[in-house]
């Protein structure tokens, strides 16, 4: 009757959930404190690239210590890219500043574990077996 009481308590469950949500939580924030990594990367195919045209005597008269003439004889046509573009890139970030309050966050997780499983014995006390 008592362990079939201990299997169907709520309180009992709840403490358990409890324990197990506060070393989730202590396993979510131990890992803080590492470098995160993130790579990326993009690929993009152009159809219509534009070019760039310089017509025929566009830059005029260039001057300097003597007259300069320069001018395009015909136009000038220049292709601006190509069809296919890829990006890569790669990030990596250690909150170098923020690692003494990640460790006492981690402190304060494992209190918080300690005192969970803490209450989770004290509701079972009477038939640790069923616990």
């Amino acid at each position: 009757m008592i362990d079939l009481a201990l299997k169907n308590s709520r309180g009992l469950a709840i403490r358990k959930l409890q324990v197990a949500e506060k070393q989730a939580k202590l396993n979510e924030d131990n890992v803080k404190k590492y470098p995160l990594v993130t790579l990326n990367s993009t690929y993009q195919y152009n159809a219509n690239i534009g070019s760039l045209v310089i017509d025929q005597g566009s830059f005029g008269v260039l001057r300097s210590m003597r007259p300069l003439r320069c001018r395009c004889r015909t136009n000038q046509t220049f292709a601006l890219g190509q069809h296919h573009t890829v990006n890569a890139g790669i990030t990596a970030y250690q909150p170098i500043t923020q690692l003494g309050k990640i460790k006492t966050g981690l402190t304060i997780d494992q209190t918080d574990v300690q005192l969970s499983e803490q209450e989770q014995r004290k509701n079972c006390s009477a038939n640790p077996a069923g616990c």
